[in-house]
Parts: structure tokens; C-alpha cells; sequence
């Protein structure tokens, strides 16, 4: 299927759907882990359009649907399985939300893959730590129509993402609130088969420039993506000079870290995040992203979201 079928298909879900919405990690909760098929079947069952899959690699080259720096929580333990082989990794017992063990193994990328063929639109995030084994991964698939994949604004993630033949759907993650249109525009030099931008607004500066992107975005025929995770309500100051420089310094942390300073909750869309749209009502927040333009809504509430559509009548909101 050509590029342009391809895309094609993904705006015509937009126009179909309204607003299409991503569900983070899947939909989890109690026994239901995060990154498994039960939760990614959940999220679907919620009126999500779009699941996001969390890839890790272990030691020895096998793709796993996890998010690293999550052991602890997944397994109660002080783990990386990055530095672990496929065989180890496949003892390890989980816990639930509770503390539990439950039986359940950490769910491999090509067992995801697989399951959810031909259901749903996939993004896959911190794929860009292996571009080659991730692209050629996806590729033994053949789901190019299905796949969305992402990485961060950086000219040598891009060239290489063009020299591996990556021919899956892209997205750049654009953090410069200031200068949003020449960041995307860093990546459009490159040709990539771009069909969004996930837009990260951790201060006001990006709030008042988010309009003019996703009137840039759309005018090129492409979607506008935001984050509606909460990240944390408040962080003891003693826990933010922990942080190393290098993350302190990063353009959304240190945005992230400003909003707790300020008493805010910390979230990539300042904000308009999900813990306001249940606390304030979710014209607080879904609805002010709508109001901006943003073709994407991804949360932890699928669910949420697609009443608030619902109740909006969203299905009449085409693009521009």
C-alpha cells in the first residue's frame, strides 16, 4: 500500500471519529496490567481508536511491549530488562495494583502485533532507542497501514530512521513552544513519511503558540497529537533537586518541574491533563484541546474521553 493510502486511511478515521483518541499504555487498572493484550482489548472496548505500545529490548535482541524504569511497579523489584535475557524475563512473576502476584508474563512486541492486526491503529513510543530492530520488526509484519511510530526532534533520529527504509507512519515530538513551526520543519527536511506531531505544552509560551502549529499542521494535511497524562499532582521540592541536570534542564521536565513549583499538576499539555477533566469537568480540559485544534487526545480515561465526544457531538468536527 502506497504512502498516501495509507494516510488517507488514518484521515479518513479523523473525519469519521471527530477526534481520535489514543489510549496510553492501554486501559489497566487492578488485575489488568499495563502494556498487555488484555489492557490494549480494554482500551478498545473504552472507544479508544489508537493503542500505545511501550517497546523495550532485552539483552539479547527480543522486543518486549513494556516501558523501562517501570520494574518496580511491574514486578515489585529493583530490575532493568534491558540488561536482561528473553529467558529471565519470561519467569518474571507480576504484581497487580494491589501488590499481588498475578499470573502474568511480560507480553512480547510480535505476540501485540499479531493480536491486534487489522483492529486498531498502533503507536509506538521509545522505539527510536532501536530504530534498526524495531523497523525491522514491524516490517516482518506487514502493517505499515496500522503503525505509527515516533521519536523525539533530532536530525540523526531522523536521518537514520530514513537510511533503515522505515516506511512506517511517523510523528515527531515537538517540545520548542517557541518555535514550534521550525522545529517541525527540521523534520519535514527529511521526508519522512510524517502523518502528525505530538505537541507538548509544558508552559504558557507553548499554550499561546499551539493555534499557529496546528494551523500549520493542518494546512500540510497532518494531525495534531497532545498527551493528556497527569504526571503528578506535587513532588517535595527535596525530590526536584534529585534530578539530575541533564533531565532538570530538558526543555519538557524542567517545564514539568515548573508547573509543581507553581502548585500546578505537572502533565505535557499544561493542564488541560485528566485529573482536570475529572475534578473540573471535562470542558476544562478535553474541551479546551478540542477548541485548539488537536485531532488526537491521548489519556489514561479513554472511556471519558468518548462520552465527552459524545456529549459534544464531535463527530461534526471535521479539519479544516
Amino acid at each position: 500500500m502506497e504512502f498516501s493510502q495509507i494516510q488517507a486511511k488514518l484521515m479518513q478515521k479523523r473525519r469519521e471519529k471527530g477526534v481520535l483518541i489514543a489510549a496510553h499504555r492501554g486501559t489497566f487498572g487492578a488485575s489488568i496490567l499495563q502494556n498487555t493484550k488484555t489492557a490494549y482489548k480494554n482500551a478498545l472496548l473504552h472507544g479508544a481508536d489508537i493503542i500505545e505500545v511501550d517497546v523495550a529490548k532485552s539483552s539479547d535482541g527480543v522486543l518486549y511491549a513494556h516501558h523501562f524504569g517501570t520494574e518496580k511497579q511491574v514486578f515489585g523489584k529493583d530490575i532493568d530488562i534491558r540488561t536482561m535475557p528473553a529467558h529471565e524475563i519470561d519467569k518474571l512473576v507480576s504484581i497487580n495494583a494491589l501488590g499481588i502476584p498475578v499470573d502474568h508474563s511480560l507480553c512480547r512486541l510480535d505476540d501485540i502485533l499479531e493480536e491486534f492486526k487489522g483492529k486498531c491503529f498502533i503507536n509506538i513510543d521509545h522505539a527510536w532507542f532501536n530504530w534498526e530492530t524495531v523497523i525491522r520488526a514491524l516490517q516482518r509484519h506487514n502493517m505499515q497501514d496500522q503503525i505509527i511510530l515516533k521519536s523525539h526532534v533530532d536530525d540523526q533520529l531522523s536521518a537514520s530512521y530514513k537510511e533503515l527504509g522505515g516506511d512506517m507512519m511517523y510523528m515527531p515530538i515537538l517540545k520548542n513552544g517557541a518555535d514550534y513551526i521550525n522545529e517541525f520543519k527540521r523534520v519535514e527536511a527529511f521526508e519522512l513519511p510524517i502523518v502528525a506531531a505530538e505537541v507538548l505544552m509544558t508552559d504558557q509560551t507553548a499554550v499561546d503558540h499551539a493555534p499557529e502549529l496546528i494551523r500549520y499542521l493542518h494546512r500540510g494535511g497532518y494531525l495534531a497529537w497532545v498527551n493528556t497524562l497527569t504526571m503528578s499532582d506535587k513532588i517535595p521540592q527535596a525530590v526536584l533537586e534529585q534530578f539530575p541536570e541533564n533531565v532538570r534542564s530538558s526543555p519538557e521536565i524542567k517545564g514539568m518541574l515548573d508547573m509543581l513549583r507553581e502548585g500546578k499538576k505537572a502533565s505535557f499539555c499544561y493542564g488541560f491533563d485528566d485529573n482536570t477533566a475529572i475534578e473540573q469537568g471535562m470542558e476544562a480540559a478535553y474541551g479546551k484541546l478540542i477548541d485548539m485544534g488537536y485531532d488526537v487526545l491521548q489519556t489514561d480515561w479513554p472511556a471519558l474521553v468518548r462520552q465527552y465526544l459524545l456529549e459534544r457531538s464531535c463527530q461534526n468536527h471535521i479539519l479544516p
